[in-house]
């Protein structure tokens, strides 16, 4: 569950971290490279504004123990019908360079909510899900996905017991 919440905690931190770079990449444009034309100053405070913006939308995130899927977790998981992950290999001309991992938590009312995990802690996190949701259905395929579209309710498993 720390690892889960470790996670959210690392998102928030990148959100913030790319918010910043248009902020400071825009202030150094326009400082050292405004005198090269007005199109370059107003490109400098375009990228200036949007990185405030950016900035802005971070800041206002909740804290982690506030994030929904951390609050459904916590309070109501059985709103929580199927999970699955997606394992991405970053290999441009063949040459492996890394993992990375995102899953994907979608919910009875028909949201979803999804979280990058470290690739090499999906399966740890993923059998510690299965054990903290057993109503749940766990992985991907075409199938699941036309249940949940149909009627998330489909993918609950023992689904009599709950109703």
């Amino acid at each position: 569950m720390k690892l889960l919440l470790r996670c959210i905690r690392r998102e928030a931190g990148a959100q913030l971290l790319l918010a910043w770079l248009p902020v400071l990449a825009g202030a150094a444009l326009f400082i050292w490279c405004r005198h090269l034309g007005t199109w370059i100053a107003v490109l400098a405070l375009t990228l200036w504004l949007a990185g405030l913006l950016l900035l802005k939308r971070a800041l206002k995130q909740p804290r982690a123990e506030a994030h929904p899927l951390w609050q459904t977790l916590l309070n109501n998981p059985l709103r929580i019908v199927w999970v699955y992950t997606v394992r991405t290999q970053v290999m441009p001309f063949g040459f492996y360079l890394w993992e990375t991992g995102q899953m994907y938590f979608k919910l009875v009312n028909g949201q979803e909510i999804s979280l990058f995990v470290p690739a090499r802690k999906l399966r740890m996190v993923s059998r510690f899900l299965n054990k903290l949701l057993p109503h749940a259905t766990f992985g991907y395929s075409p199938e699941n996905e036309q249940l949940y579209r149909e009627n998330p309710l489909q993918l609950i498993k023992n689904h009599s017991s709950l109703t």
